[in-house]
């Protein structure tokens, strides 16, 4: 299941019926300690942050999607300088 599945079940209050019951307790008091809560605000802040060098941009593509598509875009007839006359023996 998506992760957004158990954020919206948590928002609910409900467990989710594929989701053992002492996990979703488990999970619950995890949600509760202050510690979660600083990183969750810290967190949505930096997603709405328009500033910096490493914004999130991509949506839901992966990260080695983007990679490929990169990859897939590029011109690989590069020179790399070696010729007949640099390689002595």
């Amino acid at each position: 299941m998506p992760l957004w599945y158990v954020w919206e079940s948590s928002v609910k209050g409900t467990r989710p019926t594929w989701m053992v019951e002492q996990v979703w307790i488990s999970l619950l008091i995890y949600w509760d300690f202050e510690k979660f809560k600083q990183k969750s605000i810290q967190n949505k802040l930096n997603r709405s942050s328009t500033q910096g060098e490493t914004l999130h941009s991509t949506g839901r593509k992966s990260h080695i999607d983007i990679t490929l598509d990169c990859w897939v875009g590029m011109d690989w007839s590069f020179d790399i300088g070696i010729s007949k006359s640099s390689n002595k023996n």
